[in-house]
């Protein structure tokens, strides 16, 4: 069951909350309400700036495209639209500007599969997509995150980079998560989670390539 609906003093601080991240990330999130019910206003500070921090750190680390594709990903299998549409566009966006050709996960299609497909046959929808392409490193990492989620364990003592980057993800989405998937309504936006947002032609000839693509199927 839902929690109840936010109060009036928590829904203006929630804009006003929203309206400093689009300052600061380039978009604003549809579940500050409900981070800021959670955690008040200190707790939802002090979290989302760890969380952007991680972010960027995979990001420095993995490249942003797949930092943003990881992030998506560790949400989709927990359950939460919002954070996976958002994420996996947005490397999406970062893929299509860097090489000027879409990449052939479709956040759209992906959106329709986490209606209806188990979280392996997501992966086996993953593995077909990538297999024939040159994302060898993306498609490995996308496996192991799978597996940490899957067997749901505490990083071990000693891992390698990626395996320690991979559980920092999985453990910092599912605190997210949880909070995400409250705010969910039945067709989440579609909203890019990273300064790309801001690039307006970028979105439009993107969609316009998609569009283009889908129709040609």
């Amino acid at each position: 069951m839902n929690p109840a609906a936010p109060s009036l003093p928590l829904r203006a601080l929630a804009r006003i909350m929203s309206g400093v991240n689009w300052l600061f990330y380039g978009y604003s999130v549809p579940f500050m309400g409900e981070l800021l019910r959670s955690y008040g206003l200190r707790g939802a500070s002090t979290r989302g700036a760890a969380l952007a921090e991680l972010a960027q750190l995979v990001e420095r680390e993995l490249g942003e495209r797949d930092a943003h594709m990881l992030i998506g990903f560790a949400s989709l299998w927990n359950g939460c639209m919002i954070c996976a549409l958002g994420h996996i566009y947005a490397a999406n966006l970062a893929h299509f500007r860097d090489r000027g050709e879409l990449f052939p996960l479709d956040e759209v299609e992906l959106r329709r599969a986490m209606q209806t497909a188990t979280d392996a046959e997501i992966l086996a929808y993953v593995e077909e997509r990538l297999t024939a392409t040159d994302d060898a490193r993306l498609l490995e990492l996308l496996r192991h995150l799978y597996a940490i989620k899957r067997a749901d364990t505490a990083a071990p003592d000693a891992v390698d980079r990626d395996t320690e980057l991979l559980h920092a993800v999985a453990s910092a989405y599912d605190w997210l998560n949880h909070c995400t998937i409250y705010a969910e309504g039945e067709e989440p936006p579609v909203i890019a989670y990273s300064q790309l947002n801001r690039h307006y032609r970028l979105r439009s000839r993107y969609a316009r390539a998609r569009a283009a693509a889908t129709q040609r199927r």
